[in-house]
């Protein structure tokens, strides 16, 4: 038996590190069924990035991986056109 596993939007990991705050970090955790270590990852995200790093935006990610195999791509034949001394 396998187990499901909730994705959680960015209202809802925003409304769950507001209730940390206010009933504190356990409390808050059990009542909306959320480990304390993905709560500190979510806190930690949300130090570092703010509201930005919640967002779902998946493309400029893609982009970005693009980019990357273009550039080891180029870098593949430029490297293996040069002879062995």
């Amino acid at each position: 038996m396998s187990k499901s596993y909730k994705k959680w939007s960015r209202k809802e990991k925003l409304a769950i590190l507001k209730a940390a705050e206010e009933e504190g970090v356990v409390s808050a955790c059990r009542k909306h069924e959320v480990s304390t270590a993905t709560y500190y990852n979510w806190k930690k995200i949300y130090d570092l990035h703010g509201e930005a790093g919640f967002q779902q935006d998946k493309s400029s990610q893609d982009q970005l991986y693009k980019k990357l195999e273009d550039e080891n791509r180029r870098l593949k034949s430029k490297y293996t056109l040069m002879p062995l001394c």
